[in-house]
């Protein structure tokens, strides 16, 4: 066998441990992928926040006020 990823190498180590620690690794990892998320959440909120302060949203905002005040959208 040749050289193992990353993935390969954990789950290798992972099956190794008692069931309690191998439970603690997985926790580990469900918050990293939720702190990745989250970053990746944060910086989108952040560009529209940025894109609508600049003014590069205003086209779309008008047209979606035009839609609304002509009756072209609905509650959701």
């Amino acid at each position: 066998m040749g050289i193992m990823t990353t993935a390969e190498l954990l789950a290798e180590r992972v099956r190794q441990l008692p069931e309690d620690l191998a439970c603690e690794v997985l926790d580990f990892v469900e918050f990293l992928s939720l702190k990745r998320q989250k970053i990746a959440d944060d910086a989108w909120d952040n560009q529209i926040q940025a894109d609508a302060e600049s003014g590069k949203l205003d086209a779309i905002f008008a047209a979606d006020i035009q839609a609304y005040e002509a009756g072209q959208c609905q509650r959701i």
